[in-house]
């Protein structure tokens, strides 16, 4: 890891237990900043250190050096296959330092570093890792909140290696937000003290490699500890307010124990989230209280912000290497800045000086904006569950298949799924409209008082979720909501609220920073009105940054669901219409430039754009048998590559691997098509344009449903399209098994197989990822 407090995990480790503070006047922040001021900025890298890349990709290499040499991994041997490897990080907000770049020089260049998929793909450029690899936003939970996906890949046998944590970068950005809603304090940092005033931000930078027990103890690998429970929910009270009682955060504790399967005497430390925010420190007070109850005055609690202050997406992951680093050395480290008679809850016992002690199970608490709460119960490994934790774990039972029983979409032309196939139908050759949606038929989708103040991706995602919950005919929806989840996806997020906030921090300083437009501009905004919007107190975050991000929040939900962790999921992607965006894209050559006469076919760049969003209802087959639901389909499959070579034919070969480990026979695979260049290379993907002697006889048919660019959107209405065949095309074609694919300009391929419901056929493959791209399917 990185901290304010050294450039490795050991120096950030010494610091703590010294009871050092890495507050500091800020060098790094891009506007002036008033005299008072601290922030806990990183130490300088070598000027040498990969002097090309962003700021957070300079240091979250420094970070990932260090994790692969501290868990034994070397690239030239590495120990599993790479497809069978990937990558989960989880950010608040990602390369925002680009966005103003952008705005001080109206050079569009500067946003091709701004999306979360640019600086994934970055950082793991040259590594064996061509699995699953996407980006998490929970706000302030990211860090666990990745962690926590990669555990489920890890169990249901997805992934055999994942490294997973967390990342911010102090920016301008960040800094006028928490000022704006007066978060930000003068003095110091001190969590749960009724001096407490507020926070001051961090940069972190976080990483973990996660594995199975059993496959690190055969690669001989030393384990620092294990990740024996996960829990996470929603407040479902405010986007930027905790609810005050805690009840959030304390169902995450105790589904963390129920995972864990641990009783509450056992957890002996606790790593609080600690912010030192009036209202937050309170909650987090009232969670634990009401969690731990009689064994709270017992358990030491450390707050790790009160040294590096908050380190936003990277606080998680942070904060959890910081525990192990204190369950390795039985040492509790103290609470900067803490006295115990300024204490405002005598309940909690901060540690105020370093004590020496054994620690074999600990409790980590991360909280975001929009409600979001995540738990991690660590555990030190002994030999008792070195059996226990290293069994095979089977998911294929019928019960947990994947069902989508709702659909609702919408975008330029349409709203609801009526409206869509008859825009289907009546343009099977000319792609749908482009540009802005029609918002006067929300109305009476979306309470147009509340949303008043909401970005257009909010309101999309908030409009198609009502639609797929009327498609999917829920009759008693209290109760179908009190256990269901949401995951959400979007390549750009609230892109003008982004913008317009930003471009009066340039012009004006960050004084002219409005807490409404950061508030609704975190890339998280979506799940988080979702979740207050249906009172939905399930795990809700937001897949971000990357074209496939709708299919990569449809492959995590599935996962889910098929490991029994979910019943049902409310499963979404959005966009907006934005001008910064499309200019971007068009500037960096991903789009047509205005005046062009190629056509909407064109496979050179995009020829129109829309906003628009989609959302799809997943049920286990027990939840959807349970209340009688009509079925769509069924997932059969899924499939996940990253192209090493992010040239066309790099990702013509990621796609016909993925295609090669999906079960193609008598599966046509529906394609998006967009106008774009990927539309060839998809297409491409499926033997299309190679010689009828160089094709695979086993390579598959495909169809291109002609759509606008709504980049994270379009994948899943391609999905919807193909489950809506029949109503499309009539009677004469029914609905048969076919397969979505997608790309991304950063070099991500995914597709998703799917299956008519029919009793019995429920098998489902996660050979996604299973086998190395040299020893299956076509070879170009």
């Amino acid at each position: 890891m990185v901290t304010a407090l050294g450039l490795d995990c050991d120096s950030t480790w010494r610091a703590v237990k010294a009871g050092r503070c890495g507050m500091q006047q800020p060098r790094a922040i891009e506007s002036p900043t008033p005299q008072l001021c601290e922030v806990g900025q990183a130490p300088d890298v070598s000027a040498d250190w990969h002097p090309n890349d962003e700021r957070e990709v300079r240091y979250l290499k420094k970070a990932l050096v260090e994790a692969l040499d501290d868990a034994g991994l070397n690239r030239d041997a590495w120990p599993y296959a790479s497809p069978r490897c990937g990558m989960i990080l989880g950010t608040t907000l990602a390369g925002m330092r680009s966005g103003g770049r952008f705005l001080r020089t109206n050079d569009p260049a500067h946003l091709q570093h701004f999306l979360a998929g640019h600086t994934l793909a970055a950082v793991l450029d040259g590594l064996p890792l061509t699995g699953l690899s996407t980006t998490t936003c929970a706000a302030c939970a990211s860090g666990l909140s990745s962690i926590g996906l990669a555990l489920t890949l890890l169990r249901e046998r997805s992934l055999d290696l994942v490294i997973a944590g967390g990342y911010d970068t102090l920016s301008e950005y960040a800094l006028g937000g928490f000022g704006s809603l007066r978060l930000l304090a003068e003095g110091a940092i001190s969590p749960f003290s009724i001096t407490r005033s507020g926070m001051k931000l961090g940069e972190g930078y976080g990483l973990l490699v996660l594995e199975r027990l059993r496959d690190s103890q055969e690669r001989g690998a030393t384990v620092c500890g294990i990740i024996a429970g996960f829990g996470e929910s929603s407040d479902a009270h405010h986007l930027t307010q905790p609810e005050p009682a805690g009840d959030g955060a304390a169902r995450a504790i105790r589904a963390a124990l129920a995972s864990a399967d641990f009783r509450r005497e056992r957890i002996e430390l606790i790593a609080a989230h600690g912010t030192a925010t009036p209202n937050s420190d309170a909650a987090e007070f009232h969670a634990l209280q009401a969690v731990l109850r009689d064994d709270l005055p017992r358990i030491p609690l450390i707050a790790f912000k009160s040294h590096l202050g908050h380190t936003l997406g990277g606080a998680g992951a942070v904060e959890l290497i910081l525990t192990l680093r204190a369950m390795r050395d039985g040492c509790i480290p103290p609470v900067a800045n803490a006295q115990r008679a300024k204490i405002e809850f005598p309940e909690l016992n901060i540690s105020v000086a370093a004590e020496e002690r054994a620690v074999d199970t600990t409790l980590n608490l991360s909280l975001g904006f929009g409600g979001a709460n995540c738990a991690v119960i660590l555990h030190r490994i002994d030999s008792s569950m070195s059996k226990q934790l290293g069994r095979e774990e089977s998911f294929s039972h019928d019960d947990t298949a994947v069902c989508i029983t709702g659909i609702g979409a919408l975008g330029p032309g349409f709203t609801g799924i009526t409206e869509l196939v008859e825009a289907l139908r009546m343009r099977k050759d000319h792609p749908l409209q482009s540009g802005t949606v029609d918002e006067s038929p929300l109305d009476c989708l979306i309470d147009a008082r509340r949303t008043r103040r909401m970005s257009s991706y909010v309101k999309y995602l908030l409009a198609a979720a009502t639609l797929a919950i009327r498609d999917a005919d829920i009759e008693d929806l209290p109760s179908f909501i009190g256990s269901a989840a949401a995951i959400v996806g979007t390549a750009h997020g609230s892109s003008q609220y982004s913008a317009d906030y930003y471009r009066a921090i340039v012009e004006r300083g960050l004084d002219a920073a409005n807490p409404m437009l950061f508030a609704e501009g975190v890339p998280n905004a979506g799940a988080a009105h979702l979740s207050l919007m249906l009172g939905l107190k399930g795990p809700s975050q937001t897949i971000i940054g990357t074209r496939t991000a709708g299919l990569d929040a449809l492959i995590l939900a599935a996962a889910r669901i098929r490991s029994g962790e979910w019943q049902r999921a409310f499963v979404g992607a959005a966009e907006e219409f934005s001008p910064i965006v499309n200019r971007a894209y068009a500037e960096i050559g991903s789009r047509q430039k205005p005046g062009s006469t190629s056509g909407s076919g064109s496979e050179h760049g995009i020829s129109n754009a829309a906003g628009g969003a989609a959302v799809l209802i997943l049920e286990s087959m027990r939840s959807a048998s349970q209340r009688s639901a009509r079925i769509y389909a069924t997932i059969s499959g899924v499939a996940a590559a990253r192209a090493t070579c992010r040239s066309a034919a790099g990702m013509v070969r990621a796609a016909r691997t993925i295609l090669a480990s999906i079960d193609i026979a008598q599966q046509s695979v529906l394609l998006g098509a967009t106008g774009s260049r990927l539309d060839r290379i998809e297409r491409l993907s499926c033997g299309a344009g190679t010689s009828r002697s160089r094709q695979s006889q086993s390579a598959p048919t495909f169809r291109s449903v002609r759509f606008p660019e709504m980049f994270s959107v379009t994948p899943l209405l391609a999905a919807a399209a193909g489950m809506l065949m029949e109503s499309v095309h009539g009677a004469s074609e029914r609905t048969a098994p076919f397969i979505t694919l997608a790309s991304d300009w950063c070099g991500d391929v995914r597709a998703v197989s799917f299956a008519p419901a029919v009793k019995g056929s429920c098998e489902f493959t996660t050979r996604s990822i299973l086998c190395p791209a040299e020893s299956r399917g076509w070879q170009p």
